[in-house]
């Protein structure tokens, strides 16, 4: 069966997947005419990811990194601070760091997980050490027993970026909500999409309020809001970091079929897993999944020989499969040349990014599509 032949159209590497209501909830919103928050699907989507994850508040932003820099701000990171990071990761951890006037530290990668070391965390810790921002790459957790002991040990404050990984959880609990903030993405490209739009975990009930005072400029709106002071006013450093309404509403709808979203998506990532399990080519590394901790289906990735790597997804764009690579290292970037501090080799992440392939999930994908992609990868395996 030749696979060129199984589709006429490319299999796109992202497809946005639209529940059906979206249309629903924006036209309540238009017709309420109250485009701003917070108390409207701005406080649904809250109330709803609160009690999803069990985390104790959650704060609606425009996107991921602006959570980045609202838990940044909470943590009072600021000058000669240093905030440990992996550098294979966006920018957003890095930016937010530089925004505090502090200085993002980069250190490598688990090779069975693309997730940070925790040897590498240790090893950078400095004097000046304040912060670990950690990303759980693919959905897929960090070792966060040592990542926690090494914070607890160090008396480091903890972000997690879990852009990823809505709704995988380490052991029993929900990624994000094990550091003193967790963050979320709803850009188009994530499970769970708004187009553009985000999300603070506030793990920590003394960084509640002022959280709030942050997402809406510096002031204190909130109180106002209540009835606890007549005006609100400039009390705080802060950032228009609320979303529209608009956005909110159509995230409402995406929320409600979290689950629904998630098990389609991990259907998918496991049947991809016991196909390059079975295969058993020793050309092709595979991600590491503990059996302990539940994945959210994110995408699924491989490694190949770099030599190949571009061949192969050019290969696949023939057979109208997309495939895409990921993240150039930061410390590779002109950027982090120049306002990041290394204290260890990063062979590791610059090797296995030039190796990394990244394979499509959507969540409208079917048992053909499916198919299809396996029997597509089967006839580009036989030439590496």
């Amino acid at each position: 069966m030749k696979s060129s032949k199984n589709l006429n159209k490319l299999l796109k590497f992202n497809n946005p997947f639209i529940i059906g209501d979206e249309i629903f909830h924006l036209k309540k919103c238009v017709n309420d005419k109250n485009l701003i928050g917070p108390n409207n699907y701005i406080k649904k989507c809250e109330t709803l990811l609160e009690k999803q994850l069990f985390c104790k508040k959650i704060l609606l932003t425009n996107s991921g990194t602006d959570a980045l820099e609202m838990a940044c701000i909470l943590a009072n990171f600021e000058l000669n601070d240093e905030i440990i990071m992996p550098s294979f990761n966006f920018p957003s951890s890095a930016t937010a760091v530089l925004r505090c006037g502090a200085k993002p530290v980069l250190v490598e990668i688990d090779k069975e997980t693309m997730n940070i070391s925790p040897d590498a965390i240790e090893k950078s810790i400095t004097k000046n050490t304040r912060g670990i921002i950690i990303v759980h790459y693919a959905g897929i957790a960090c070792d966060l027993k040592k990542i926690l002991k090494i914070a607890r040990k160090y008396s480091l404050i903890l972000i997690e970026d879990a852009a990823h990984a809505i709704y995988s959880k380490y052991g029993d609990q929900y990624l994000g909500t094990f550091g003193d903030f967790g963050i979320l993405s709803f850009h188009q490209t994530k499970n769970i999409f708004c187009g553009e739009g985000g999300a603070l975990l506030v793990n920590k009930k003394k960084y509640v309020e002022r959280s709030y005072i942050i997402r809406d400029k510096g002031t204190n709106r909130r109180a106002f809001i209540n009835g606890k002071v007549s005006k609100y006013k400039w009390v705080d450093i802060g950032s228009s970091f609320i979303p529209s309404s608009l956005q909110a509403s159509f995230l409402f709808s995406q929320l409600n079929n979290g689950k629904m979203i998630t098990q389609k998506r991990v259907k998918i990532f496991k049947k991809y897993n016991s196909f390059f399990q079975q295969l058993k080519n020793n050309k092709v590394s595979l991600p590491s999944i503990s059996k302990n901790n539940a994945i959210n289906g994110h995408f699924y990735w491989i490694l190949i020989d770099k030599n190949k790597r571009d061949l192969f997804i050019k290969n696949a764009l023939s057979k109208n499969l997309e495939l895409t690579s990921h993240y150039e290292p930061l410390h590779n970037s002109l950027a982090g040349k120049k306002f990041t501090n290394i204290y260890s080799n990063l062979g590791r992440s610059s090797f296995f990014s030039k190796q990394l392939i990244r394979i499509p999930i959507h969540t409208d994908m079917n048992e053909k599509k499916v198919k299809f992609v396996i029997s597509t990868l089967t006839e580009l395996l036989k030439t590496i």
